[in-house]
């Protein structure tokens, strides 16, 4: 994020004509502003994902910490997510069988 934020900055910069010390000037207040936002967002959408594997451990029957945040590695994490996002019936899932899962 930090090099788009440099590179955008360099670009505008010269179209505009500004030299490298208006660059530099402005430089400190764009990472500022850019990191601020990614502190800002990162944490809910990583708190939004919690959410949703929770809810589909509890749709699903299993317990959220022990059976899928430790048990699983971020692959299979992931695979289950989206098998149990094309599944029709959660009927007689379970995570094991969303991680075979073709």
């Amino acid at each position: 994020m930090n090099v788009v934020t440099l590179t955008t900055l360099v670009v505008v910069a010269i179209t505009d004509g500004h030299g490298i010390g208006k660059i530099i000037s402005v430089l400190p207040e764009a990472l500022l502003i850019m990191n601020l936002a990614a502190f800002m967002v990162f944490p809910f959408i990583d708190l939004y994902e919690t959410c949703k594997d929770k809810k589909m451990c509890k749709v699903l029957g299993a317990d959220y910490q022990s059976e899928f945040v430790t048990f699983f590695s971020e692959e299979e994490k992931e695979t289950i997510r989206e098998n149990f996002k094309s599944a029709v019936s959660y009927q007689d899932l379970t995570l094991q069988s969303l991680v075979s899962k073709d």
